[in-house]
């Protein structure tokens, strides 16, 4: 019965990693996206990115310690995702997007 049980929290965390991945891919295409049409793509993204930051930070405030460690996963993702945006818009040559 552990076995199964284990074998199901692995599938769900498989899922749930799967779905997360799509989320941010998709996140970054649009921020590119629309970024691209503004000629300042660095400086919408990292807008955007300083806009979300700061609306964890005050949501985690609102909610309290009970919230505590999820806002910290949060924002953890959330600078991730940035360095990894930050990266990618370095590498891209001006003129080369899609």
């Amino acid at each position: 019965m552990t076995d199964e049980r284990i074998e199901k929290l692995e599938r769900r965390i498989a899922e749930l990693d799967g779905r997360c991945v799509m989320h941010e891919l998709l996140i970054a295409q649009l921020l590119g996206t629309v970024g691209s049409s503004t000629g300042d793509i660095k400086g919408f993204v990292g807008s955007v990115l300083g806009n979300v930051a700061r609306d964890l930070q005050s949501a985690s405030k609102a909610a309290g310690a009970a919230q505590e460690t999820r806002f910290a996963y949060a924002m953890k993702t959330l600078e991730n995702f940035a360095g990894n945006m930050a990266g990618s818009l370095g590498g891209v040559p001006k003129g080369d997007l899609n």
